[in-house]
């Protein structure tokens, strides 16, 4: 199909960016928001897209302020909070990559405050 970008609706947008995003296996992906416009059904989908993509390797960074997206995961979770890290459970924050560093291989979600 030859849909123009501007002519897709927002949700259509966002799942092109995320196929896009993980079409060549990155080693690192980083995710801001990736069920901003996206309907729970579809959210999911992505969600265990990320997760296989972190079976097999991959480091999955999301930004997002949608607990359900890392709630019931197992995977690190790292808060930013008032300019402020913190790990969940909570660990040393020696265990936090520092800027300039990774923690590889993890699924990592981030909460913005």
């Amino acid at each position: 199909y030859a849909t123009p970008a501007e002519e897709l609706s927002r949700g259509e947008q966002q799942r092109v960016s995320i196929a896009r995003a993980v079409a060549n296996f990155p080693e690192i992906l980083l995710a801001d928001e990736p069920s901003g416009n996206l309907d729970p059904e579809t959210t999911a989908l992505v969600m265990d897209l990320f997760h296989e993509h972190n079976r097999r390797g991959a480091t999955i960074l999301i930004a997002t302020h949608d607990r359900s997206l890392y709630q019931a995961t197992s995977h690190r979770m790292i808060e930013l909070r008032y300019g402020r890290l913190r790990t969940e459970p909570a660990e040393a924050v020696d265990n936090v990559a520092l800027p300039g560093t990774a923690v590889l291989p993890s699924l990592t979600a981030v909460e913005e405050a």
